[in-house]
């Protein structure tokens, strides 16, 4: 049997912490909940005090929030799953940096997928994760992305991806460099992280740096040419907005 995952719970609602740890200790057995904190200043007690496996960290909490815990905290040795009520701009930050987060009310199977990617992920590059979310929490454009892979993280540059390509439940990033790589995360969830003023989706199963365009070729939706020499297919549908996009 699996040692336990030792977990504490972070959010000044009252109710907030209750109703997580009724639904932790009802859907997730393997998780034990050590403490629960109503404030930042207990949070950073409770860490202190015994090796913790995993922080469920309310983003939203007056005087100080979630992200003032993070930067205090001396010990990062833990995996940190957010918990919020909006789809706010540290949402982009979240993904930007492969950190989990949950919406409030928590849907119990996304609480028990988070809970998964725990146990099977490793907390050597938490600290760098962490560190890089923090760095990265205000900036209106993020330069760097961290791409989660199935042996662990990839850190890239956002400009050095030339075009994102669908495979059902993951997908292909191609690198400037040539490289390929298949990352744990749908074509739609590109969509919604990567900057819309240099990303373009041009079909159902691409998405393409636009700096990266050597020639568009005229026909139903038409085709791209990209300067790594893949030819990918506009769609119909696509078409006119990719067109006025570049006023052709």
């Amino acid at each position: 049997m699996n040692k336990p995952l030792k977990a504490i719970i972070v959010d000044d609602e009252e109710d907030g912490r209750i109703v997580l740890k009724t639904t932790l200790a009802f859907y997730c057995t393997n998780v034990k909940v050590v403490a629960l904190c109503a404030s930042v200043d207990e949070a950073l007690q409770a860490t202190e005090k015994e090796d913790i496996d995993v922080v469920f960290l309310d983003v939203n909490m007056p005087v100080q929030n979630g992200f003032s815990f993070l930067e205090k905290c001396s010990k990062k040795n833990f995996e940190v799953i957010f918990v919020t009520a909006h789809e706010n701009y540290a949402i982009k930050a979240l993904r930007y940096a492969a950190l989990d987060y949950l919406l409030k009310p928590i849907d119990p199977e996304e609480l028990m997928s988070a809970v998964e990617r725990v146990e099977l992920s490793s907390k050597d590059q938490m600290v760098n994760k962490i560190d890089h979310f923090i760095e990265n929490i205000n900036k209106e454009e993020i330069e760097q992305i961290i791409l989660p892979l199935r042996d662990g993280y990839l850190f890239v540059i956002v400009n050095d991806i030339v075009r994102c390509q669908s495979d059902v439940n993951y997908t292909y990033v191609f690198m400037k460099n040539g490289e390929k790589h298949l990352v744990s995360k749908t074509l739609k969830d590109f969509e919604s992280l990567l900057p819309r003023k240099k990303f373009f989706r041009i079909h159902k199963s691409h998405i393409i740096n636009v700096s990266y365009i050597k020639k568009y070729t005229k026909g139903d939706g038409g085709t791209v040419t990209l300067l790594d020499g893949a030819e990918l297919d506009v769609s119909r549908r696509n078409k006119e907005e990719f067109l006025q996009a570049f006023q052709l």
